[in-house]
C-alpha cells in the first residue's frame, strides 16, 4: 500500500461523516451501512492490483535430471533412484561452487547492492511486515492497539 494512500484513507475516515450510519435503524442495519461505506472507501483509496508471481528457480538446477529421478523413485526403482540422487547431488555441489566463482564473488567485490539483492533471491528473504504504531500504546501489543482503534471509530459513528 502506498502512504498516500494510507494518509488520504485516514483523512476520510476522520472527516467523513457518518450520516448514513446513524440514520439507520436497528443494530443490524447499522452494521450493515457502516461495512458498506467502509468497503466503497476501502476500494476506492485502495484499488485492487493484479500481480504475478514468479517462481525463480535457483540457477544450478536442472529440472531435466530431477525428473528422470522422481520418474525412478515413482517406479520403486531404488537402486537407479539412488544412482541419480547420488549424481545429482554432486553436480549440485559442483554448480554451486561454480555459480560462487563465477556470479557472487565478482558481484560482492564489486557491487555489493547487487550481491545482496541477489542472496536476497537465493534465499527467499522477504520484507518485514508492515506494523500499526498507535500513539501512547506498545507497537506489540495488538489487542490495544486494535481497541484503540475500535474507539476512535465508536467515538466517531456516536
Amino acid at each position: 500500500m502506498k502512504d498516500s494512500s494510507i494518509r488520504s484513507f485516514g483523512q476520510w475516515v476522520t472527516q467523513h461523516q457518518w450520516d448514513d450510519v446513524t440514520a439507520e435503524q436497528g443494530t443490524q442495519n447499522k452494521t450493515t451501512a457502516f461495512y458498506r461505506t467502509l468497503q466503497q472507501s476501502i476500494a476506492t483509496h485502495f484499488p485492487l492490483k493484479s500481480v504475478r508471481i514468479q517462481v525463480r528457480d535457483k540457477p544450478w538446477i536442472s529440472p531435466c535430471k530431477g525428473k528422470s529421478r522422481q520418474r525412478a523413485f515413482n517406479q520403486q526403482k531404488w537402486e537407479d533412484w539412488r544412482k541419480l540422487r547420488n549424481k545429482i547431488q554432486r553436480e549440485i555441489k559442483t554448480v554451486k561452487n561454480q555459480f560462487y566463482n563465477t556470479k557472487v564473488r565478482k558481484l560482492k567485490r564489486e557491487n555489493p547492492r547487487a550481491w545482496f539483492k541477489e542472496l536476497n533471491v537465493l534465499t527467499g528473504s522477504q520484507r518485514k511486515e508492515m506494523t500499526v504504531r498507535e500513539e501512547g500504546e506498545d507497537p506489540v501489543d495488538h489487542q490495544g492497539i486494535a481497541n484503540k482503534i475500535n474507539d476512535t471509530l465508536t467515538n466517531i459513528t456516536t
